[in-house]
């Protein structure tokens, strides 16, 4: 598709939508260098990964990819100039075709050949299933509804994602939360030597939705 050593931009967000099309966009795509978009405040309600940009940030710089900040003011270009110059512009929508047609839009005003949605519309159960299982862990920082408050603070991985699974279920939510109802970050990459961990400071509600501020510690391992 790409010559070796294209360079790349893709809507980041430390979440792991966004990590895992990360790593399907290294993998099978041979692209040597990505722009991380990070879009501030980037919904039209509160922002659970813009409260804690200084986390979504440093995410970015672990998994070697350049964090660019764009909004909250003219969002739109804004980002038209950050996917300028790539030669693919990625995101990691699933079922939101209203959100993968405005990132067809901004590629074509950027000039980037290339939009790559490798998520989108997989079926949500298997995917949250394959991400786990290839060794992404996250934690839910935030919710649509505060009846979906449980699901705060749960670290999600390999081993506890049944019980994650299981609490979906009960509450009647998309596995992936692909309509709005949680927001995470990652803790743990595979081919990454470090870790982050989470401590939830507080947990505040705006216009309905629930957000937790959280602080880090990174541990590292050779």
């Amino acid at each position: 598709m790409q010559a070796k050593g294209a360079t790349g931009a893709i809507l980041f967000t430390g979440g792991k939508d966004s990590v895992y099309t990360l790593h399907l966009l290294k993998t099978q795509i041979p692209i040597s260098r990505v722009k991380a978009i990070i879009i501030n405040p980037s919904l039209p309600y509160p922002n659970p990964h813009a409260k804690n940009m200084k986390v979504v940030r440093e995410i970015a710089k672990l998994l070697g990819i350049d964090p660019v900040v764009v909004g909250p003011e003219k969002v739109e270009e804004a980002m038209v100039e950050a996917a300028r110059g790539s030669e693919v512009l990625a995101a990691g929508d699933i079922y939101l075709l209203d959100h993968a047609r405005w990132l067809e839009s901004i590629a074509r005003k950027a000039g980037v050949p290339t939009v790559y949605e490798p998520l989108f519309n997989r079926d949500t159960r298997k995917l949250i299933e394959e991400l786990t299982g290839w060794g992404l862990e996250f934690t839910v920082i935030g919710v649509g509804s505060r009846e979906y408050r449980s699901l705060i603070g749960m670290h999600v991985t390999r081993e506890t994602l049944p019980q994650f699974l299981k609490e979906a279920d009960r509450l009647g939510i998309d596995p992936m939360g692909e309509f709005a109802e949680y927001h995470t970050l990652v803790n743990k990459v595979p081919g990454h030597q470090w870790r982050i961990t989470y401590k939830i400071t507080g947990v505040r509600e705006e216009k309905g939705w629930l957000y937790a501020t959280v602080t880090h510690r990174i541990e590292r391992s050779v």
